[in-house]
C-alpha cells in the first residue's frame, strides 16, 4: 500500500500503466494527495502527464478539484482507459462533476475518451442527456457533435428483440422534446456533415417509433424531398448566388426562430466559402435507407408527395415551414424525376392498394402491434425486385478518395487545404463508424426475422403434418362409420326379426290366457269344496274354546301359588344386591391399595430426587465458595497490581504497559467470576424452591392416600 510520498515518487517520468500496478493504502490522506495531483497537473500540462495523473485519481474518491484535469484528459487524443471512464461516470452520477460540462466536451471534441464517457453515462441517464442536448442544440456549432453523441449512445446499446419497444432508447428519443429539433435541423440546416448525421439518427429511430411519428409524416416527406435533392446536388447556403449543381434551401419561417447551421459552421477557417463536395456512397446509402423506411411505412404518402408536393402538404393542412409558399419550394416534377430511378426496383406495396395517403395516417391501429425487425425486413424486401438482392445492403460501398497532391511551397502557404482534407477524412471516418454500428444492428434484426420465419416454417410443417394426421384419422373414422352403418343395417334386420317373434309371443300369450281362464273355473270348483271344509273347522273351533276355559282355570290356580312364593323371591333378590355391594367394595379396596402403593413409590422417587438435589446444592455451594475465594484472590491481586507501580523490563519498549494489561485482564476475569457466582446462586435458589415443592407434593400425596384408605375402615 503506497503513501502520498510514494505515489508522487511513482509519478516521476509519468509512466502510462499505473492503473494496474499502483495500490493506494486506506490510511492515505486523500485530500493531500488530490491537492498534490492537481499541482502536478498544473506544472506538467503534457497529455502524458495528464494520462498518468488521472489513472491515479481513478483510485481515489471523486473530487471537483481534479475535474478540469480529467476533462482535459478526455479531450486528449488516445485510447480510453476503462477504469478512468468508470471513475468519471461515477463522479457525474453523484454530482461531483458537472454533467453538462462533460456532455459539451463530448460534443465539441472528436476525442474517443470524451465520447466514451458521454456514451457510458448517457446510456443510463438518457432523458437527462436529452435535456442537456436540447438546450445546447440551439448553437449551430454544437449540433453535429450533439447528434454524434446521441447516435453513438443509441447504437451502443445491444439490440435485443425481447425488449419492449417503449423501453428502447429509439422510442424514448422519438417521444422526447428534443426530436422536433432534429426535424428542424433536417428541414433548415445546410451543413453537409450535420445533415448526414441527422439523417442517420432519423433512420435509426424510425423503425421503433412509427406510431409516435405518424403525426409528423408530412414533415418527414419534406425531409425526404430535401434528402433526394441533396443526394445528387449538395446544399448551397442562403444568400449565395444560385448554382445549377446545388440544392437551394429557402430561409425558415420567422416563427420558428431557427439559427441555420451553414456549410461553414464546422470549418476551421472562418473565411472559407464552404464545402461543395458531392455526396459519398455512404451518404447516398443513408438517403436510400430513409426512402426504404418511409416507403415501407407510408408508401401512399411517399407517392402522393412526389407527384405534387404542394397539393399534398395543403391537403394535410401543413403550414409552410419556409419563408416562401410551398409552391415555390420545388420545381414542377422535380421530386418525381429524382425519385423515379430510386424506386425503379421497388415492389408494389399492399398499402398502396388498400389505403390512401389520408387513410394511412388515420389508421392508428396499423402500428399497435408490430416488430421492428419484421418491419425492417419487409422494407428491404419491398425495396428490391428479388429476395436475394435485399442482402446487397451489407456490401460496403467503395469510397473513391482522390490522391493527395504533393505539397509545395507555392500551393501550401498556410496548410488550410491539408487541414480541410484531414477534417473531411475524420468526418467520413466517424460516419463510417456509425454506419458500421447501424449495419450490425440491421444485420441482427434481419437475422432475428429470418430465425422467426424459420420457426414459422417449422410450425407450418408441424401444422401440415398434423393436418395429414387429421386426414388419416378422418379416413379411419369414415371406415368406422361404414362398418357401423353395416352393423346398424344388420341390427335393423335383427329388430324386424325380433318384432316377428314378438307377434308370435303375443299369440302364444293369448292362448295362455284362455288356458288360465279354464284353470280359474277349476279353482272356483275347488273353492266350494274348501267352504265345506271351513264349516267343519268352525265346529272344531267351538270345541277348542271349551278346552281353553279349562286351561284358564288351571292358570288361576298357578297364579295363586305364585303370590304365595313372592316374599321368598324378594328375599333372594336382597341377598343378590348385598353380594353385588360387597363385590364393589372389594374392587374399591383393591384400587385404593394399588393407589397407596403407587403413592409410596412416588414418595420414594421424590425422596431420592430430593437427596440428589441436595447433593447438587452442596456441590453448587462448594463451587460458589471456590469462586468466591478466587474472586477474593483476584481482587487482592488487582489491588496489589494497581497500588505498586510497574517496573518495565530492559528488553521491553516503554510505550507498552504489560502490568496494566494484566491488571485489566484480572479485572475482567474477576468480573466474569462474579457474574458466574451470581448465576450459580440463582440456580441454587431455584433448586431449593424445587426441592421444597417436591416435599410438599409428597406430603400431600401421602395424606390423600391415607384418607382414602381410612374411608373403608382399613389400616
Amino acid at each position: 500500500m503506497a503513501t502520498v510520498t510514494e505515489v508522487l515518487q511513482r509519478l516521476e517520468g509519468f509512466p502510462q500503466d499505473l492503473a494496474s500496478s499502483l495500490e493506494i493504502g486506506p490510511n492515505v490522506d486523500t485530500a493531500e494527495l488530490i491537492a498534490s495531483l492537481d499541482s502536478v497537473a498544473h506544472l506538467n500540462p503534457e497529455p502524458e502527464a495528464r494520462n498518468c495523473i488521472v489513472q491515479v485519481a481513478a483510485k481515489l474518491p471523486s473530487s471537483r478539484v481534479l475535474e478540469d484535469t480529467e476533462l482535459l484528459w478526455a479531450q486528449d487524443a488516445g485510447p480510453s482507459v476503462p477504469a478512468v471512464t468508470k471513475h468519471i461516470v461515477a463522479a457525474i452520477d453523484d454530482g461531483t462533476f458537472d454533467k453538462r460540462k462533460w456532455v459539451l466536451a463530448a460534443a465539441k471534441s472528436d476525442s474517443l475518451r470524451s465520447r466514451d464517457v458521454a456514451v457510458t453515462w448517457g446510456r443510463e441517464h438518457f432523458s437527462d442527456l436529452l435535456a442537456i442536448c436540447k438546450d445546447e442544440f440551439a448553437d449551430p456549432a454544437l449540433r453535429a457533435g450533439v447528434l454524434t453523441v446521441i447516435q453513438s449512445i443509441v447504437l451502443a446499446v445491444p439490440y435485443s428483440p425481447e425488449t419492449p419497444i417503449a423501453q428502447t432508447l429509439m422510442y424514448q428519443l422519438a417521444r422526447d422534446d428534443f426530436f422536433p429539433l432534429v426535424l428542424d435541423s433536417l428541414l433548415f440546416d445546410t451543413n453537409h456533415q450535420l445533415f448526414v448525421l441527422a439523417l442517420s439518427v432519423l433512420v435509426t429511430v424510425l423503425p421503433f417509433a412509427l406510431q409516435v411519428l405518424i403525426t409528423r409524416v408530412p414533415l418527414l416527406m419534406v425531409v425526404l424531398g430535401r434528402a433526394i435533392s441533396w443526394r445528387d446536388r449538395p446544399f448551397i447556403d442562403a444568400g449565395r448566388p444560385a448554382m445549377s449543381g446545388a440544392t437551394f434551401t429557402p430561409l425558415p419561417n420567422p416563427s420558428h426562430n431557427w439559427v441555420i447551421a451553414t456549410s461553414t459552421t464546422h470549418q476551421k477557417d472562418p473565411h472559407s466559402s464552404g464545402d461543395m463536395t458531392a455526396s459519398s456512397p455512404i451518404e447516398k446509402r443513408i438517403v436510400q435507407l430513409l426512402l426504404i423506411a418511409l416507403y415501407g411505412a407510408w408508401p401512399s404518402n411517399v407517392l402522393a408527395f412526389t407527384r405534387d408536393a404542394p397539393r399534398y402538404l395543403d391537403l394535410k393542412d401543413v403550414e409552410p415551414v419556409y419563408a416562401i409558399p410551398w409552391d415555390d419550394v420545388w420545381e414542377q416534377d422535380q421530386l418525381a424525376g429524382k425519385l423515379l430511378p430510386l424506386i425503379a426496383d421497388f415492389q408494389l406495396h399492399p398499402s398502396i392498394i388498400t389505403h390512401t395517403s389520408l387513410g394511412e395516417l388515420q389508421d392508428l391501429k396499423r402500428w399497435e402491434k408490430y416488430d421492428p425487425s419484421e418491419f425492417v425486413s419487409m422494407c428491404h424486401l419491398l425495396s428490391h425486385s428479388t429476395e436475394d438482392d435485399m442482402f446487397d445492403f451489407f456490401k460496403v460501398p467503395q469510397v473513391q478518395l482522390d490522391p493527395q497532391p504533393a505539397v509545395t511551397a507555392v500551393d501550401a502557404e498556410t496548410g488550410v487545404a491539408a487541414t480541410d482534407d484531414i477534417g473531411r477524412l475524420k468526418e467520413e471516418n466517424e460516419l463510417l463508424r456509425l454506419e458500421a454500428l447501424y449495419t450490425e444492428r440491421l444485420r441482427k434484426q434481419l437475422v432475428y426475422h429470418i430465425g422467426r420465419l424459420h420457426r414459422n416454417s417449422l410450425r407450418f410443417n408441424s401444422d401440415e403434418a398434423e393436418i395429414h394426421t387429421f386426414v388419416n384419422r378422418l379416413k379411419e373414422q369414415a371406415k368406422s362409420i361404414s362398418t357401423l352403418t353395416a352393423e346398424l343395417s344388420q341390427q335393423r334386420t335383427e329388430a324386424s326379426q325380433a318384432q316377428q317373434k314378438h307377434v308370435k309371443w303375443q299369440k302364444e300369450l293369448r292362448d295362455k290366457v284362455s288356458g288360465f281362464r279354464e284353470e280359474r273355473r277349476n279353482w272356483q270348483t275347488e273353492a266350494s269344496t274348501l267352504r265345506s271344509d271351513l264349516s267343519e273347522a268352525h265346529q272344531n273351533l267351538a270345541k277348542q274354546r271349551d278346552e281353553l276355559a279349562d286351561v284358564k282355570n288351571q292358570r288361576f290356580v298357578l297364579q295363586s301359588q305364585l303370590l304365595e312364593a313372592t316374599p321368598k323371591l324378594q328375599h333372594i333378590a336382597d341377598f343378590e344386591s348385598r353380594i353385588q355391594q360387597l363385590t364393589d367394595s372389594q374392587l374399591l379396596w383393591d384400587s385404593d391399595v394399588q393407589k397407596m402403593r403407587d403413592a409410596i413409590s412416588l414418595a420414594q422417587a421424590v425422596q431420592s430426587r430430593c437427596f440428589e438435589l441436595e447433593g447438587m446444592i452442596q456441590a453448587r455451594d462448594n463451587i460458589c465458595r471456590e469462586q468466591a475465594e478466587m474472586i477474593q484472590h483476584l481482587e487482592n491481586r488487582v489491588v496489589i497490581a494497581t497500588s505498586v507501580p510497574p517496573t518495565p523490563p530492559v528488553f521491553e519498549r516503554p510505550p507498552t504497559q504489560p502490568e496494566a494489561a494484566d491488571a485489566s485482564f484480572y479485572i475482567n476475569v474477576a468480573e466474569n467470576a462474579r457474574k458466574r457466582a451470581e448465576r450459580l446462586e440463582r440456580e441454587n435458589l431455584e433448586l431449593n424452591v424445587e426441592v421444597e415443592r417436591l416435599r410438599r407434593m409428597s406430603i400431600a400425596n401421602a395424606a390423600t392416600d391415607a384418607s382414602r384408605s381410612l374411608l373403608f375402615g382399613e389400616g
